[in-house]
């Protein structure tokens, strides 16, 4: 998926949960909390991958380390 389809994807989004009450967005957020927390391991992993990405890369550390 292009950048450009993400970003109209989360527009689209974004105006949808403007409309929805507190319990419904509560609701939300803890469904993707708990994804996040499901999917921690396989995240870290990835980040690990894609740091190691960018030092074999030439990616200066500042720009690795935030």
């Amino acid at each position: 998926m292009e950048l450009l389809e993400i970003g109209k994807q989360a527009k689209e989004a974004a105006l949808k949960i403007a409309n929805l009450g507190t319990n419904e967005k509560n609701s939300a957020l803890c469904a993707v909390a708990d994804a996040l927390e499901e999917a921690a391991q396989e995240i870290i992993r990835a980040n690990g991958l894609d740091l190691e990405n960018g030092r074999n890369n030439g990616m200066r550390e500042g720009c690795l380390t935030g």
